[in-house]
């Protein structure tokens, strides 16, 4: 696994602190930082946590909640550690738990991938003709828009149906419960 400076020194000050949070730059140098903390949490590498005010955040979700990264056991392989070595901190039973992929990698507000889970979302789903329509796109380019969301972890059914194939994505609240 290759990673840039920008990551691997984000990686590095995670695996030396106390709790293994990663501690986002105050000043990132344009979007540099955050786009390195977002392909660290793609990869599973860091994994977001609900933390307190106290510690280190990076963002806050819809309830105002203060969201920290935390690195993983993956992210301590991938420094070269064991994390096996590394985890006595990840042990305790009073951390926070991690927020579920969903809240994680949530299109753009306005983007055609949004307006794509817009319709998937819907009661009734969305067949590929339906979401052709809505976004212009090709077939091919639709269904790997859907194999993205798949990745960013949104989990897609797709029933048969006189109309063709009819894709949904599972709600929030299903997927917890």
């Amino acid at each position: 696994m290759t990673l840039n400076d920008t990551q691997l020194v984000l990686l590095s000050a995670a695996a030396q602190h106390k709790e293994h949070l990663v501690t986002p730059p105050a000043t990132p140098k344009g979007r540099a930082a955050q786009n390195a903390l977002a392909s660290l949490i793609r990869r599973g590498l860091v994994e977001e946590r609900l933390v307190s005010a106290q510690q280190p955040h990076w963002r806050t979700d819809e309830a105002d909640q203060l969201i920290g990264l935390r690195i993983t056991a993956a992210g301590l392989a991938a420094l070269g550690l064991d994390p096996t070595e590394q985890s006595d901190h990840e042990a305790t039973p009073d951390d926070q738990p991690a927020i579920p992929s969903q809240h994680q990698a949530a299109p753009r507000a306005g983007t055609k991938q949004d307006l794509l889970l817009q319709l998937v979302s819907r009661e009734q789903g969305a067949t590929i003709n339906d979401m052709m329509a809505a976004t212009g796109w090709l077939p091919h380019t639709t269904r790997a828009a859907l194999t993205g969301l798949r990745r960013k972890g949104y989990h897609l059914t797709r029933t048969s149906s006189t109309a063709g194939s009819i894709y949904r994505v599972e709600t929030v609240a299903e997927e917890v419960c």
